[in-house]
């Protein structure tokens, strides 16, 4: 449905939450990665928070697609809101690294 629309400036959030599920359900499309990737700077931030910024870390991690902007986009915004961040989620990020590897 998503690339139906054709619409890929959707808020920070939403691409976090796209892109988690999509690793989640071991669904392959790097073209969801790449197409996110060019509005990411241009994207509202708004009603951001660790979780959200770890779950678009945590699909880049464990799926290897996207580009290296894109893993540094999103670890710098899990660094801006790392409050509330739980050791389990930092575990998580570390598994999904190595798994990577």
């Amino acid at each position: 449905m998503l690339h139906d629309r054709s619409k890929y400036d959707i808020p920070l959030k939403d691409q976090a939450h796209i892109l988690y599920n999509l690793a989640q359900k071991e669904i392959y499309d790097p073209s969801v990665f790449e197409k996110f990737e060019k509005v990411l700077k241009l994207s509202s931030s708004t009603h951001m928070n660790a979780r959200l910024c770890y779950g678009a870390l945590w699909a880049y991690y464990k799926t290897n697609q996207g580009t290296r902007f894109g893993v540094d986009f999103w670890e710098a915004k899990l660094e801006d809101n790392i409050e509330g961040l739980h050791a389990q989620e930092v575990h998580g990020l570390l598994v999904a690294f190595k798994d990577n590897r």
